[in-house]
């Protein structure tokens, strides 16, 4: 009763006072932006148009609100489809996309950067496959002097003759699972060409890539390294302390004119002797 009747009171000296008007919820909104007062705050049209609005007029940050900046966000995606946030995808304008997700090389006049990225979409469709012939621009199927293409994780199919006249081409670069190849997948590619896997916890993979015809190796990084580092310094893994042990200096015993060797068992995980030979 005391909270109402003291609402009450604002309510009657605001009205008494002549230009101040308590009104809606909907100002208190159009607050946000700026301050309304007087006889502006009744203009709720005018709030409403200043509440919709889709800029930025008072220089909000991502930061300030928590979110993702476009640039972060972009980082993260090519993290995801290539492997680093450093590997920027060919403009779109480069490739055509058909209605299953294949993409080509539209015209070879146009491309800048044979060491080509695939992007991960094209006109908002998702890519997942490359196409047949996609590296011969029709009418005169030029040959293109590609070294490198990177796949977008979504790809998973290369269709016949996908790279045929790319004659430089020596990577096929991949984030996730092996694609579907189909007979003749690598027909006219170039000898020496690799299947390099950027992930390499990447399911799926053996030690080459094959069309039925061609296969070619798969390169991937180490799961397990062969020496880890924390803070600068070697970790003392099982094996390193195994090792080491092993090549230190024995110490000998002689016993009735037998000489023995002290060495570390690593199935006891203990010290043992045994008879130098």
């Amino acid at each position: 009763m005391r909270t109402i009747l003291t609402a009450l009171c604002i309510i009657a000296a605001a009205a008494a006072h002549g230009d101040t008007k308590i009104t809606l919820l909907a100002d208190v909104t159009a607050d946000r932006a700026e301050v309304v007062i007087g006889p502006q705050s009744n203009r709720l049209d005018e709030a409403h148009a200043h509440t919709t609005r889709k800029d930025n007029p008072h220089g909000v940050t991502a930061a300030q609100i928590g979110a993702l900046t476009n640039e972060q966000d972009v980082a993260a995606l090519r993290t995801y489809h290539y492997g680093s946030p450093d590997i920027v995808e060919s403009p779109e304008e480069w490739f055509t996309i058909d209605i299953y997700g294949s993409v080509a090389i539209a015209d070879a006049t146009k491309v800048t950067d044979w060491d080509i990225v695939v992007p991960w979409e094209i006109g908002g469709n998702t890519v997942l496959g490359i196409g047949a012939g996609a590296f011969l621009t029709m009418p005169d199927y030029i040959s293109m002097p590609v070294t490198s293409i990177y796949m977008p994780r979504g790809v998973n199919k290369i269709e016949n003759m996908a790279f045929y006249g790319a004659y430089l081409l020596t990577n096929l670069v991949f984030a996730g699972t092996p694609p579907l190849m189909v007979n003749g997948s690598f027909s006219g590619v170039a000898a020496g060409l690799v299947a390099t896997v950027q992930d390499p916890q990447a399911t799926g993979w053996g030690s080459t890539l094959s069309d039925g015809n061609i296969s070619i190796p798969v390169v991937r990084p180490n799961l397990y390294a062969d020496n880890l580092y924390q803070g600068g310094e070697r970790a003392a893994t099982e094996n390193y302390v195994d090792n080491s042990i092993l090549n230190m200096s024995a110490p000998m015993l002689i016993i009735d004119g037998v000489t023995y060797r002290q060495y570390w068992d690593t199935n006891l995980l203990t010290t043992a002797w045994e008879p130098v030979q």
